[in-house]
């Protein structure tokens, strides 16, 4: 993984001028270009305000209503990562199969391929983020809670999804089926994952396991303790929930006042354990790849 980390930084100029040609293939052809980068995640943030602001305000939980937009603006936070995570890893499980003409040159470094994916997912993601900030402080007169741990989050998050993409990228070009198959492992992960709905709250059985079973939880419920969630509200929760409730709740927190490191230490091993076996499995699948594509 160190060796990655170097063959990036050598390759930086090469990666950066990949993810600028990325970002404009996007919107190419378009008016705007990529002013789209901002429009698109402002105008999923005002459906969601509307919809779920206006129209279903009545099935909100209670301590939702209390706060302007709260759980439109959870739903947004939830959506955020995912966008940026989903399109990387669905893109780097083809991108050595579309890449053919650059990976039978025997210098070009194929390892950067993936890298260069997910950070343009990245970029995506701190435009949405700083949407998201600039709406809780207009709307709620505040700034982000431990806001300290987004870098931490972030880093963790394209730990896990390069070494995803990595494992992939290596995997379909040698099974070419995976890249067929992951629109709808991806339909089916998006909606195991607590986008639509929250860790803190009751679920049923099988909807609780799952949920603590999938590191996106752990990810997507520690970007909502720092933009959105505040203690009072998990305090109020607990006060008024059963033992039995809390069982039924995927993720509770040890300490309400605390930022989400104990989210973020469960999300952590599980990202590093994945580029681990990512890289692994890339590495040693790479002399092959010229013979293949």
């Amino acid at each position: 993984m160190i060796a990655l980390v170097r063959q990036s930084l050598r390759f930086r100029e090469l990666i950066g001028t990949l993810i600028s040609r990325d970002l404009r293939a996007r919107y190419r052809g378009s008016i705007l270009g990529q002013a789209w980068m901002v429009l698109q995640p402002l105008a999923f943030l005002a459906v969601f305000y509307v919809v779920f602001g206006s129209f279903l305000a009545s099935r909100m939980p209670a301590e939702l209503e209390a706060r302007t937009g709260y759980f439109a603006l959870a739903m947004f936070c939830g959506l955020i990562p995912w966008i940026g995570f989903s399109e990387s890893i669905t893109r780097a499980a083809t991108c050595i199969g579309e890449s053919g003409s650059l990976i039978k040159k025997f210098a070009f470094p194929s390892e950067i391929l993936p890298v260069t994916l997910v950070l343009s997912g990245l970029a995506q993601t701190l435009v949405g983020f700083g949407i998201l900030a600039l709406a809780v402080f207009v709307l709620h007169g505040e700034l982000p809670n431990h806001i300290w741990v987004l870098p931490i989050a972030l880093i963790l998050q394209v730990v896990f999804t390069l070494g995803l993409s990595l494992f992939l990228a290596a995997a379909c070009v040698f099974v070419r089926d995976i890249g067929s198959m992951m629109p709808m492992l991806m339909n089916f992960w998006f909606f195991m994952t607590p986008i639509f709905m929250f860790g803190r709250f009751e679920q049923n059985e099988i909807t609780a396991t799952v949920m603590r079973w999938n590191p996106m939880s752990y990810l997507i419920e520690s970007y909502r303790a720092i933009f959105i969630y505040h203690p009072a509200d998990w305090q109020a929760m607990l006060a008024t929930s059963t033992p039995e409730m809390r069982a039924k709740m995927p993720l509770v927190p040890a300490d309400v006042t605390s930022p989400p490191l104990w989210w973020l230490g469960i999300f952590a091993l599980i990202a590093v354990v994945t580029l681990a076996i990512g890289y692994t499995v890339f590495m040693r699948a790479r002399m092959r790849f010229a013979d293949e594509v």
